[in-house]
């Protein structure tokens, strides 16, 4: 079973790599203090620099095994977290069914609370 360092590692070099050329990926596992219990804290953060020098901020969450049933419940942890951050889940594997569940909670988040049919 991979350790959290080494998904951290292996995702830092695989967006780098993805990304290409003139790109940069910059880890950096300082915690996020949070405010309130709760709030979900991530194991590291990402800092992507694009050619022009333009710089993201990517919040990281490693999990050893993700299955269906826990990605509902990961996602509802990200509720407290500002709009403006993104995280991206590092798992050896997602399975179809997991990926499948993830699609229908992100659209379900995102449609407006007050929208009637």
């Amino acid at each position: 079973m991979p350790t959290e360092t080494d998904l951290i590692l292996r995702a830092t070099r695989l967006l780098g790599d993805r990304l290409g050329e003139g790109w940069s990926v910059r880890s950096y596992n300082e915690p996020v203090r949070g405010k309130g219990p709760g709030v979900l804290q991530p194991e590291a953060t990402l800092s992507i620099t694009a050619p022009d020098g333009t710089n993201a901020i990517q919040l990281v969450e490693t999990k050893a095994q993700m299955f269906p049933r826990d990605v509902q419940r990961w996602v509802s942890a990200l509720r407290p977290v500002p709009r403006g951050n993104k995280y991206l889940l590092v798992t050896p594997f997602l399975g179809p069914r997991a990926r499948d569940r993830r699609g229908r909670v992100d659209r379900r988040a995102a449609a407006p609370r007050n929208h009637r049919r």
